[in-house]
């Protein structure tokens, strides 16, 4: 069950992911927000998180924005 304390970090191991598939699709700096999500478990259930990438003053940018458990009804969002 999602609580509103959850404050996990973005794995390195995803950010690079994220990062290298972001470098591909987007070559030079954009302001044009893009999301990406992958799949966790906190507590025993498995949860996705959307992370929002985006360039701001020429410097690659990332945050969680959305965290929702697959079999439950909580969601959590911010700065969306």
């Amino acid at each position: 069950m999602l609580d509103r304390n959850f404050n996990k970090p973005i794995p390195k191991y995803m950010l690079n992911l994220i990062k290298k598939t972001d470098k591909k699709c987007y070559k030079y700096p954009s302001s044009v927000r893009r999301f990406y999500s992958y799949f966790t478990k906190y507590k025993g259930e498995l949860i996705k998180v959307t992370v929002a990438v985006k360039h701001k003053n020429n410097n690659w940018s990332c945050k969680q924005v959305a965290v929702h458990g697959i079999d439950s009804d909580n969601c959590l969002l911010k700065d969306l």
